[in-house]
């Protein structure tokens, strides 16, 4: 039996990270909007990795996140 730990990225829309956070969703959505964070749509869900979101807002650049 392997027992690599798998990593599952906590993924959320515009809206739930927004709540999450306590951030306003117009804020959150313009990063989306002028690509300042790395996310992945999903149909018409724009989904955001949370864990990768927080960095972001802790001074982490999207190029040292990805």
């Amino acid at each position: 039996m392997n027992n690599t730990i798998v990593y599952i990225p906590r993924m959320r829309t515009i809206k739930q990270t927004a709540t999450e956070l306590g951030l306003p969703e117009y804020f959150v959505r313009s990063l989306v909007k002028t690509e300042q964070i790395t996310y992945v749509k999903a149909g018409r869900k724009v989904l955001i990795n949370l864990d990768k979101f927080i960095e972001y807002l802790n001074g982490a650049t999207k190029a040292e996140g990805e």
